[in-house]
């Protein structure tokens, strides 16, 4: 097969407001590649014999010290209560790290793919032919997405994301050990605040064709005002 008509993965990690989910279903319909994101929770959840809700409580949320050793099964005793569960035994973040990783590491071995977040970046940091990417903006370019997104006042959006920002660096280096947010870990950094979504759309997609040569792509409608993440 000719390198250029290889598959290639595309990871993309992102802090909430930057626009990952945008510019990923974006490039998974321009590139007509596999496109995982919330798909991945769904899975490990069948996997993990637990609902995506139950799941999502962990899904890049490192879970406190003292609410793992009481969910954990290995740490109970008479003098320890138990919360009540509907599988028996809650998953851990490592039983979810690996399990995602499991699903990253299967899909990434013969399709070309785009996938947002889940360390997706450091599991397939050895993949010969993965463009890892970093978007990040202003806290404040941030907020006024999420306000637009979900019809939130200014403080209750800047807590969502000043939340979210420290569960998910803490849970990232956690089941990783890297810090989340280190550029030279990844390929390419973009500061969505100073340029419009599709203009990032296209820059991503000029980079990737610097890297694996010339690219099918398939024309796609303009959003001009995208309501993604």
């Amino acid at each position: 097969m000719a390198e250029e008509t290889k598959p290639f993965v595309v990871t993309i990690s992102r802090q909430l407001g930057s626009g990952g989910g945008f510019i990923g279903e974006r490039l998974s319909a321009r590139l007509k590649a596999i496109y995982l994101d919330r798909e991945i929770l769904r899975h490990a959840a069948e996997k993990l014999k637990v609902t995506e809700e139950e799941l999502e409580t962990l899904d890049e949320k490192n879970t406190p010290f003292w609410e793992s050793i009481l969910l954990s099964s290995n740490y109970v005793t008479p003098t320890l209560y138990t919360p009540p569960v509907t599988m028996g035994v809650f998953p851990m973040d490592q039983d979810l790290f690996r399990v995602e990783k499991e699903i990253i590491t299967r899909v990434a071995e013969k399709n070309t793919a785009i996938i947002v977040g889940r360390g997706g970046s450091y599991i397939l940091r050895a993949h010969p032919r993965h463009a890892s990417l970093y978007l990040h903006a202003d806290i404040s370019v941030r907020c006024e997405r999420i306000q637009a997104i979900y019809k939130l006042p200014v403080a209750k959006a800047l807590k969502m994301l000043q939340e979210n920002d420290k569960t998910r660096s803490r849970y990232l280096h956690h089941v990783t050990g890297v810090d989340w947010s280190d550029a030279r870990q990844y390929n390419l950094c973009i500061d969505t605040g100073m340029l419009e979504l599709p203009k990032v759309e296209n820059l991503v997609i000029d980079y990737l064709q610097a890297r694996f040569g010339p690219l099918e792509l398939t024309s796609i409608p303009n959003i001009e005002t995208p309501d993604k993440r």
